[in-house]
């Protein structure tokens, strides 16, 4: 697996180029990039057929800078300054971990002042340009989509903050063992948290900004669904734990490449020779869930079962003749399902963008994700490690509890707009 970029390049092409760039933030990137770009498209698109309206909101120009915007540029660049200076004076503790580098206290006094100074600069120009000019208050007309760099930023504070909220609630145990690697972690992040929290911030951001909530969350809806499915990229090239139970139809040679086993052969041997790790991984080894299932051959083994090695979070056994901070795998293979999800939501993207004209009824496109995203969840969560709940015998995970849940909202939804007496609306393509 590749928890660095570097570690990519490496092995698609042969040559170390240290970044401290992390796969699986790369892929949020992406992800969130790719959001931006599909939901702007169609905001625009409902814009030109009149669903979408303009909105005129005021602004003051040639306003100098309030003490309150110079202090904050003050510190953001002393803070840059800070980071930057020791990072390239000490490059090498901030490839090893970025994460924690930026985290920490560790900096440069001097480039802290400097780039304290530079900020009260930029300031003390901006306002000195500002001197022979009196300031007024205009009115600017403003489109939905023209919204969008607030709404990307506001999703992505609140979707991480939620998602963040939601894995801990579910790994308390973790939380209590390492609370400060469990909050600060970018792994370990639950992807409905993230978007019940993000959802309610924008929607209200939408309302006090006159944007119909309706259309917004309908011009958006294919975006996430490529979004999560890029993300589930991210988690399986870094291989963050999202993983499926033990196939334990293959097993490992040891260097990562992947055989056919016979049945029993996992209960007989694999199961044995880790017992420390299986008890202390599920609690004991009663919970230790293996599906003996061989995949389709004109598929590779390591589709059905992969043992992510050299992966970001350390889980697994010691690898031999491995040097580097990401030295472990699975003791056998595990279901994918990351990259199920990523195959599985990325085509789902094509089908929604695809055909999302044909949803003409306000709500209904939306509503249909909430309901394929659901269902999509709820199936993947049969062959994934997560932890479960005990309710009226039923097991279910935390995912499987809410995307029951978006399903028959989604569906309530969809009916409830299908159904609603509307305008007679135009097409575009």
């Amino acid at each position: 697996m590749y928890a660095t970029l570097s570690d990519l390049l490496k092995d698609l092409f042969g040559f170390n180029l240290p970044l401290p760039i992390q796969t699986f933030g790369l892929m949020m990137g992406l992800a969130f990039a790719g959001a931006f770009m599909t939901s702007v498209n169609e905001l625009k698109r409902r814009e030109k057929l009149g669903f979408l309206k303009s909105t005129i909101s005021k602004i003051w120009i040639n306003k100098k800078s309030t003490t309150v915007e110079t202090l904050t540029a003050i510190i953001t660049w002393a803070f840059i300054g800070f980071k930057m200076l020791e990072a390239a004076l000490d490059y090498d503790a901030l490839v090893q971990n970025p994460q924690e580098f930026i985290l920490s206290t560790k900096g440069s006094i001097l480039g802290l002042l400097a780039g304290a100074a530079y900020g009260y600069y930029t300031v003390y120009s901006a306002d000195k340009k500002l001197a022979d000019k009196t300031p007024k208050e205009i009115e600017r007309i403003m489109f939905p989509h023209n919204h969008m760099w607030n709404i990307l930023f506001i999703a992505a504070i609140t979707g991480i903050l939620g998602a963040k909220i939601f894995h801990n609630l579910e790994n308390i145990d973790e939380l209590m063992a390492d609370p400060i690697n469990s909050l600060v972690s970018f792994s370990g992040l639950t992807f409905y948290g993230g978007l019940i929290v993000a959802a309610a911030s924008v929607i209200y951001y939408a309302k006090k900004n006159h944007i119909d909530p309706i259309h917004l969350s309908d011009a958006i809806a294919p975006g996430l669904m490529l979004a999560y499915g890029i993300g589930r990229i991210g988690c399986h090239l870094s291989g963050d734990g999202d993983w499926g139970v033990v196939n334990s139809a293959y097993m490992s040679n040891g260097a990562g490449e992947m055989m056919k086993a016979v049945p029993g052969f996992f209960e007989a041997n694999i199961l044995p020779n880790f017992s420390d790790y299986y008890a202390n991984e599920f609690g004991g080894l009663a919970n230790v869930r293996a599906i003996y299932f061989e995949g389709w051959s004109f598929l590779p083994d390591w589709f059905w079962g992969f043992n992510y090695h050299n992966n970001v979070i350390k889980a697994g056994v010691q690898m031999t003749n491995c040097t580097g901070s990401h030295c472990y795998m699975l003791p056998n293979p595990v279901f994918p399902t990351a990259l199920y999800e990523a195959i599985v939501c990325i085509l789902l993207f094509v089908g929604l963008w695809v055909f999302r004209a044909k949803f003409i009824k306000p709500g209904t496109l939306i509503s249909f994700y909430m309901i394929i995203n659901g269902i999509e969840r709820f199936t993947i969560e049969k062959i994934r490690v997560n932890t479960t709940y005990s309710i009226g015998g039923f097991h279910p995970t935390q995912a499987q509890l809410i995307s029951t849940s978006m399903v028959i909202v989604g569906a309530l939804m969809f009916y409830y707009f299908y159904t609603r007496k509307t305008e007679k609306l135009e097409t575009g393509e």
